[in-house]
This record gives C-alpha cells, sequence and structure tokens, in this order.
C-alpha cells in the first residue's frame, strides 16, 4: 500500500509551503468540496478579481464566500479561469459587500442565489446523487457579514 500524503513518512515534507499546497489539492478528492471565506478588502478592480479566481484555483477551492467586496452594484462574472464571480448589490454603504466565488466544477449546480440584504445571502446548489437511486443532494451556503461590536453599539440599526 502507498503511503498517504499525512504519514510520517513523509511528514520532513511539511517544512515548505509548496509541499503543503501539494499535499492540499492530493488530498482534494473528486467527493470532496473544498469551503472557505475570504476578507477581500475591496473587489471593485477587475484584476483583483481575476487574481481571486487564479487564487481560489491555485488553493483548490470549489466555494469561496467573499466578504467586504466594496461593490455597489449586482454583478456575474466569468472569471479568466473559469470560475464564476458573484456580487451582490449594497443598497446602505460601499464599506461592505458580499460575493462567491465558484469553481468550474460546481457552476452547473447552482440552482440559485438569494441577497436577503446587504449582510446576508445565501447560494443553492443541487449535487447530483452518487447512484442512479438516490436523490440529488440540496446544499444551502449563507455567506453573512455581522457588524463589529463597537460600531453595533454606536448605531443599532445595522443589526436589523
Amino acid at each position: 500500500m502507498a503511503d498517504s500524503p499525512l504519514s510520517p513518512h513523509h511528514a520532513s515534507q511539511f517544512t515548505t509551503t509548496s509541499n503543503l499546497q501539494r499535499i492540499f489539492v492530493a488530498m482534494s478528492l473528486p467527493f470532496i468540496v473544498n469551503f472557505a471565506t475570504w476578507n477581500v478588502c475591496g473587489l471593485s478592480d477587475i484584476d483583483k478579481q481575476h487574481t481571486a479566481g487564479f487564487d481560489s484555483e491555485r488553493y483548490g477551492l470549489d466555494i469561496v464566500a467573499l466578504q467586504e467586496t466594496k461593490v455597489r452594484n449586482f454583478s456575474e462574472t466569468i472569471l479568466q479561469n473559469h470560475y464564476k464571480l458573484f456580487m451582490f448589490e449594497q443598497t446602505t454603504s460601499v464599506h461592505g459587500g458580499l460575493g462567491f466565488i465558484i469553481s468550474k466544477r460546481f457552476i452547473p449546480y447552482i440552482c440559485s442565489w438569494t441577497q436577503i440584504s446587504d449582510r446576508l445571502v445565501y447560494l443553492e446548489l443541487k449535487l447530483p446523487a452518487k447512484t442512479a437511486n438516490k436523490p440529488p443532494c440540496h446544499v444551502r451556503i449563507v455567506n453573512c457579514y455581522s457588524p463589529t461590536l463597537p460600531r453595533s453599539i454606536k448605531n443599532p440599526a445595522i443589526i436589523e
């Protein structure tokens, strides 16, 4: 039996970031879905959007929930690496903003997305079953951006 990437034989390989990335990607088997959240500190620049897509691909991420996009209008974009970027409308401020980056392998399974408020959105996916006699798996991914406690105390209305 071959050594697993995490066996003691491979322990010395954990010394570099490059090796860690390779091990992470090797562990991302087809039935594993890799999620992440990311405070992007602004995503209005087109080049930064494409960089975010390439970074998501490099780290083997399938679905990334984005916060602080700082984009006012809704947009749906296919990035250069064929990942899909959703950025949701902001009506009260340009300091927040939510979005998702979806890998090309999950784009076909997107059913819908819903924006509840400037601070709450969700994405719904319908993943096919592994066998024909099983129902599909319905997944809802919620992305929220909460105000910090000091800001909430000063302005309680932003919580609503």
